[in-house]
């Protein structure tokens, strides 16, 4: 009880210093406090909350997890971003990425491989983002193109903004992780594991 009341006084601090970020705060964060509360220790997304800002991505020890927190500048909204590596991962670039845009989650799949071409690019017609749970059915997201300083980003997959919020559900209600396959360009499949106990740390 007295960790509970601990995690939601971090809640409230969350609040207090970003009144105005409170869609895309809150549900990062909801996710730690939830795992916490339901008696696993330690907590992740609160770091890329109140941390004071990172010019840098920084891992939080012990996982494949890492976080950049930016507000911006000008209208002094929170950009910060989440971002959980593939399990067999070498080079940083095969990654599940959350940032905060417009008070919301916005879900980026990054890959250290084209998974479309130009034309697939411009023709709207960007590959399914197969996700399993546990092990459990497949459910299909459509994807779109994905840009990275306003020019098309072929090593990386977005979604439509519907489903961004259903993607960040789908990893907070994993227990042990979370597969993707994707049907790059050339019809070769892509498998892309994150395991979701690296969002907590004991």
């Amino acid at each position: 009880a007295r960790r509970q009341k601990e995690l939601w006084a971090e809640v409230e601090r969350v609040r207090v210093l970003f009144p105005d970020t409170r869609n895309c705060s809150q549900e990062l964060l909801k996710f730690s406090v939830m795992k916490m509360i339901s008696g696993r220790s330690g907590v992740l997304a609160t770091v890329l909350m109140l941390a004071g800002t990172a010019l840098a991505d920084t891992y939080v020890k012990g996982t494949q997890v890492s976080y950049r927190k930016e507000i911006n500048a000008a209208n002094k909204t929170n950009e910060s971003s989440l971002y959980i590596d593939e399990a067999n991962d070498t080079n940083n670039k095969n990654y599940a990425e959350f940032s905060c845009d417009a008070g919301a989650p916005i879900f980026y799949l990054n890959s250290d491989q084209r998974l479309v071409n130009r034309q697939q690019f411009d023709d709207d017609e960007t590959p399914d983002i197969m996700v399993a749970v546990d092990g459990g059915k497949a459910v299909r997201f459509q994807s779109w193109g994905a840009r990275s300083e306003e020019k098309p980003n072929l090593m990386a997959l977005a979604l439509d903004d519907k489903y961004d919020a259903q993607m960040l559900r789908l990893f907070q209600s994993a227990k042990s992780k979370v597969v993707m396959s994707v049907m790059r360009y050339d019809k070769k499949v892509l498998n892309f594991t994150f395991y979701t106990r690296d969002w907590l740390r004991d």
